[in-house]
Formats: C-alpha cells, sequence, structure tokens
C-alpha cells in the first residue's frame, strides 16, 4: 500500500527520490528543484516531479531556519551534513520551483483539490512562506 500524505515526505515518490539524497548530495536537492523552476510554464508538471519538488523544498527549509519537523528522521544526519551549504540562491531557487509546483499546469494542484483549499495546498503555500524568509523575495 502506498503512502499519500500531505506533509512533504508522506508519499512514496518523495521517499523514494530522498533515496538519492545519499549519493546525490545537495546537487540532488538542486537538481529537482531546478526542474521544476525552469520547466515550461505551457507543459504540464507531473505529480512525481512535484512531488520530489517538495521534498527538496522542505530540506532547503529544513536547513535554513533549522525546523526538522517534516523531515524523516532517516534524513536528519544528511541534512546536517549539507546545512551549512545552503546559499539564498537554493532559498531563490525553491521558492521558484514550489511557486511553478502550485501554478496550472501541474498536477499536484488537481490531484489536492480544485479548489486549492486543501492541508497540502496551505503547507505547500507555509513552505514558501518560511524559504522567503531567506531568499528575501516577496
Amino acid at each position: 500500500m502506498g503512502a499519500w500524505g500531505h506533509k512533504p515526505f508522506e508519499n512514496d515518490t518523495a521517499m523514494d527520490w530522498a533515496f538519492e539524497l545519499e549519493d546525490g548530495g545537495l546537487s540532488a536537492v538542486r537538481e529537482a528543484l531546478e526542474f521544476c523552476a525552469d520547466f515550461d510554464p505551457a507543459e504540464y508538471l507531473d505529480s512525481d516531479d512535484g512531488f520530489a519538488c517538495v521534498a527538496a523544498a522542505e530540506l532547503i527549509a529544513a536547513a535554513l531556519d533549522g525546523d526538522v519537523s517534516n523531515v524523516p528522521e532517516s534524513e536528519r544526519a544528511w541534512l546536517k551534513g549539507v546545512a551549512p551549504h545552503v546559499a539564498k540562491g537554493d532559498a531563490l531557487l525553491a521558492v521558484r520551483a514550489l511557486k511553478r509546483v502550485l501554478t496550472e499546469p501541474s498536477e499536484l494542484p488537481g490531484l489536492w483539490g480544485e479548489a486549492g483549499t486543501s492541508e497540502w495546498h496551505v503547507l505547500t503555500r507555509a513552505l514558501i512562506t518560511r524559504i522567503d524568509e531567506f531568499a528575501g523575495e516577496a
């Protein structure tokens, strides 16, 4: 049975993506964010890419503000090692990527409800706000 929850790592896709972190390091996080941030706004963004992006953004947020409450225990030691290397540019990238994930055509907003008021929507917008404090972007 697959995992399906509204938090960044409460789905199978994000947890599968997290396995790449051991070998890929911070580059794997940046690649997931760059993929979504640079994804053609006219093209349909698949949920698998969106889930990985939200998980990557959560890691950036946790590295910046120290709140690991949404990071799996298995990733916390990894996070401590890369946190000193997370920069303002990573925060800017994460905000751009999350905004793309929330913008149609993107599969995730539809999966979580057309009204945009699901707990997933609320948490994802809150994640943008969290990161935005470090990005210096409005």
